[in-house]
């Protein structure tokens, strides 16, 4: 049904080729996985991304998976147990590249392209799926125009978790620098506001062109973490207005309880009055 074209990615387990849908010449992203090169329980970890990703499809700003298609053949030991999942193509590549690019969002930008990361995930908080490695590489755009930087989508779901049980997570994953103190800690559990610390991180970097919590030593990117350990110096952030500032600081609140949910911020002065 489909032909496969120019590898667009690789990584541990997988390749992403672009493919094209024979009878009606569509273009897709097709993620190629290798289950005999899966470790222990990987083979369930593939399954789960596979689940999550069909029970949040039909939410705004995240990337679809389409079809999924499993090689059992026993005659082909070269195909043997290969999945393949049919994903949207985003042409734009990731976010990260256009931070590369730019250096710093205006707040317009960045709250174009936070926007969209937020309105996916209240979609998926709603439906109880913690994404766990928000980061600018997760993050794809649809236009290849490098002065369009929305519609941005989530992307790759190989650490998201179905929280069927309210703070019932206890497994450490994620990117040092975006992920949440709780994960860290572990104990005694943590829930979907982690994605919301991430999207405090990404919004920093955004407007200030740098990580909050970053330092070649890793033990003490967490250490910073773990205590939010951060600041807006001037020399940075002088021209950044006190709404984007707030919005940053209510994400990167330690206690969860009081730590704004995606909808909280989708409400905040600073999303809804676009004055910047």
């Amino acid at each position: 049904i489909y032909s496969r074209g120019a590898q667009l990615g690789f990584g541990a387990f997988a390749n992403v080729f672009l493919a094209t849908h024979k009878p009606t010449g569509e273009t897709y992203a097709v993620k190629e996985v290798d289950r005999t090169k899966m470790i222990w329980n990987k083979k369930n970890h593939l399954q789960h991304e596979i689940d999550n990703m069909f029970k949040v499809r039909e939410g705004p700003n995240i990337v679809q998976l389409y079809e999924v298609y499993y090689n059992n053949n026993d005659d082909d030991d070269d195909d043997k147990n290969l999945c393949h999942m049919i994903i949207e193509l985003m042409p734009g590549g990731e976010l990260f590249e256009r931070i590369i690019d730019k250096g710093k969002f205006t707040e317009r930008e960045a709250r174009d392209s936070i926007r969209c990361v937020l309105e996916a995930l209240n979609y998926m908080h709603e439906k109880r799926v913690a994404h766990r490695d928000l980061k600018p590489e997760n993050l794809l755009l649809q236009s290849r125009d490098r002065s369009k930087l929305t519609p941005v989508k989530i992307a790759d779901f190989g650490f998201a978790k179905s929280i069927e049980k309210k703070n019932s997570c206890r497994s450490l994953c994620g990117t040092p620098g975006y992920l949440a103190p709780e994960i860290l800690e572990r104990f005694p559990s943590y829930d979907v506001p982690c994605d919301i610390w991430s999207v405090g991180v990404i919004l920093f970097l955004l407007l200030g062109g740098y990580l909050p919590f970053d330092d070649s030593d890793e033990k003490k990117v967490f250490d910073h973490t773990r205590n939010a350990r951060y600041c807006f110096p001037p020399q940075y952030w002088t021209s950044v207005s006190s709404g984007a500032k707030d919005l940053i600081s209510n994400c990167l609140t330690l206690d969860t309880r009081k730590r704004y949910t995606a909808k909280d911020c989708l409400k905040c002065d600073w999303m809804v009055n676009n004055e910047a």
